[in-house]
């Protein structure tokens, strides 16, 4: 398992790419304190075979990012998180950017 505590901003996303099949939890810090306590947490995400995952953050705090590959305990994950935070918000699109490169609005506007 790979565990990842990072602060993020509600509306950011999160863009996730994993080696294997793995589950991928994003909990908050009570979430992954009963996850450990093995009492059962709530999370977003799921299982994913197919890659990239992306993921909305819902608030702003600090997330625990989580990648279980259960099906290969034995093998070592390779993976990779990039945080894609939102450039402005308009009613109808929002546009993104990474620190690779900036994605355009459906309308075709870029920054």
């Amino acid at each position: 398992m790979s565990r990842n505590r990072i602060y993020l901003e509600a509306g950011w996303l999160l863009n996730i790419t994993c080696s294997l099949p793995a589950m991928v939890m994003v909990m908050s810090d009570h979430g992954y304190s009963s996850y450990q306590q093995q009492k059962g947490a709530e999370f977003f995400g799921g299982y994913y075979k197919a890659w990239p995952a992306v993921i909305e953050i819902p608030g702003s705090q600090y997330w625990n990012v989580l990648l279980e590959a259960r099906s290969f305990p034995f093998l070592k994950l390779d993976y990779n998180i990039s945080i894609i935070k939102p450039v402005f918000e308009f009613a109808a699109f929002s546009l993104y950017e990474t620190k690779e490169r900036a994605l355009t609005s459906p309308l075709g506007i870029s920054s």
